[in-house]
This record gives structure tokens, sequence and C-alpha cells, in this order.
């Protein structure tokens, strides 16, 4: 039943995602909790929802944490178990939003 569900909000999040974009071509999209809930966690997510998956699907739009830093730093950058950024996570998302490179 978790996957069913999962699946059918992943599949609607993806159509939400692909209006924005057509309607913002320019728009940059950062994955943060799908990043902490599939590279930190195992997630239980379907693999298409994964964040390669989705990172590479809108690969024209996504700022890729991969670029700024590694999983096993990104969680140093986590408050909680919800993902919510601590001091050094709100640092990361700032640099990745001005176009800082971290690595």
């Amino acid at each position: 039943m978790h996957n069913d569900v999962t699946r059918v909000l992943g599949e609607h999040t993806q159509r939400v995602i692909d209006y924005l974009v057509s309607i913002c071509p320019n728009v940059r999209l950062i994955f943060w909790c799908l990043y902490k809930r599939t590279r930190v966690n195992n997630s239980s997510y379907p693999r298409e929802l994964w964040y390669d998956k989705m990172a590479s699907m809108y690969s024209k739009n996504v700022i890729d944490i991969d670029r700024f830093t590694t999983t096993s730093e990104f969680q140093t950058m986590i408050l909680d178990e919800s993902g919510h950024p601590n001091e050094k996570g709100l640092e990361l998302l700032s640099n990745m939003i001005t176009g800082n490179q971290g690595l």
C-alpha cells in the first residue's frame, strides 16, 4: 500500500514539475528532501522517484547537490530526521542558489 500511494504522489509531483518547467523553462530546482531520503537513507520510494533519476530527468533545470557536496558531508548539514537544513545546510543552499561552487 505504501509504495502504491508513494508512486501516485510521485507521479503527481512529476506532472506538477513538468507543468512548472513548461511555463517557467528557466526555473531552477533543488531536490533537497529527495536527496536526503534516497541518498542518505535507503528509501522505500520506487526507484524512478530517487534523486538520481529525478535529477537526470530534469537535468536542464536541476541544481545538482552532488556538485556542491558529498553524501557523507550532506549528512552533517541536516538538523533532524526530516531533513531540515541546519546552519551548514542553509549555507550550502545559499551557495547552490548563488552559484558558489562548493567542492
